[in-house]
């Protein structure tokens, strides 16, 4: 999937999934838990994971991972000297200028380095050193999960109110890339809400959604309305 579209699914500042171009990437940062991506439009996304996660999805053509918690891309590399993987000029303040790598695999890692960037600059037809800034991201169709898991994320919202991601990917047995687009999806059509606070807090059907369903169970005739089972179906 992600040679076909060279898209990466991460999370932005408040918890929602966006996609970005594997092509905006400045560098990769790995915390304790989680992966901190970087683009060349100053912006920064988590993606939970390691970093040998990325390593594996995006291969050695691209990307090399120049110490145990940096990953770069070679296009954004100026050169690489004394130990020292110097990076290309970001617009931007406060842009890395330059990584050192690690004194014990220095000389093997530089090697590397080196290799890589001929590599590349060959791949990209010996213009390796001209690539340009992209001054937004690449507009592309974002990935979107079938109606059936959407579906079914939606059911377990339904029943188990106040759920959270794990919740459902524990029962769903969907990855989380996978529970978080749906919840991403059903959110984005009024369909769940999420309360209480983002730690301990999870998601509910929405309440208008749920007085709709409600309102439109009572009879014209102004009759006692009859035991709702409370089920709502997804158009």
């Amino acid at each position: 999937m992600y040679e076909r579209v060279r898209m990466l699914d991460v999370t932005d500042k408040n918890s929602d999934i966006q996609l970005i171009s594997i092509d905006e990437i400045f560098y990769c940062q790995q915390q304790r838990n989680h992966t901190m991506v970087y683009t060349v439009q100053n912006k920064s996304y988590t993606r939970l994971g390691s970093m040998k996660h990325l390593e594996q999805l995006f291969g050695t053509k691209e990307f090399i991972r120049i110490t145990n918690t940096i990953m770069v891309p070679f296009q954004y590399i100026k050169s690489c000297k004394e130990n020292v993987v110097v990076m290309k000029k970001m617009p931007w303040q406060d842009a890395p200028t330059a990584f050192a790598l690690e004194p014990k695999d220095s000389e093997e890692t530089a090697e590397s380095i080196l290799e890589g960037l001929m590599r590349y600059k060959t791949l990209a037809g010996g213009k390796g050193s001209s690539v340009k800034v992209p001054r937004q991201a690449v507009k592309r169709k974002p990935i979107v999960p079938s109606d059936e898991k959407i579906t079914e994320v939606f059911a377990f919202v339904e029943k188990h109110p106040k759920c959270n991601s794990a919740d459902i990917m524990a029962k769903t047995q969907f990855s989380m890339s996978t529970v978080e687009r749906c919840l991403s999806e059903l959110k984005k059509y009024g369909l769940i809400e999420h309360v209480g606070s983002r730690r301990h807090g999870g998601y509910i059907v929405a309440s208008t959604l749920v007085e709709v369903e409600n309102t439109a169970a009572i009879p014209q005739d102004g009759t006692a309305p009859e035991e709702m089972g409370g089920a709502v179906t997804i158009r």
